[in-house]
């Protein structure tokens, strides 16, 4: 007996919707993080939550999640971590689901220091495995204070 192909899943209007708002907010983030100085949107990491996560907004957490993951795999516009974390929150915002928090770390890469951005919606790691960005340190207020200045 052989396993039979997989049945594609078709996507629902929400779900094309979806992909359409998450494709803007990348063009968005994208060109946000093009036009402002090295360093600058690291500040708006340190933003509190704007309240405690919600357990119910979960499903539409991870909907968006889902919507940004596929346009950045997908989409014309390449998506780094930044980039896509900026869109998630964008998008989380603009469906008034409180308490995502976006987080910028770095850790050390040869004689470089890497960077990471990701989304955390209470103990949850949002838009990444939640192993890569433990391997990161997080940055605190004083980095973003710093990078606000430049």
């Amino acid at each position: 007996m052989t396993d039979a192909p997989p049945v594609p899943t078709r996507r629902s209007l929400r779900d094309w919707s979806d992909a359409g708002r998450a494709q803007i907010a990348i063009a968005r983030a994208r060109g946000a993080v093009a036009v402002r100085p090295r360093g600058a949107l690291a500040a708006t990491a340190f933003e509190a939550a704007s309240a405690a996560p919600d357990p119910r907004d979960e499903p539409t957490v991870r909907r968006f999640a889902l919507a940004v993951d596929r346009a950045a795999r997908r989409g014309p516009i390449h998506a780094n971590c930044l980039v896509r974390a900026l869109a998630l929150r964008t998008l989380l915002r603009g469906a008034q689901v409180p308490g995502a928090r976006l987080h910028v770390g770095v850790r050390p890469d040869g004689t470089r220091l890497a960077a990471h951005a990701w989304i955390s919606f209470g103990a949850l790691v949002i838009d990444d495995t939640s192993s890569r960005g433990i391997a990161f340190t997080e940055l605190g207020p004083v980095g973003a204070r710093e990078a606000a200045r430049r």
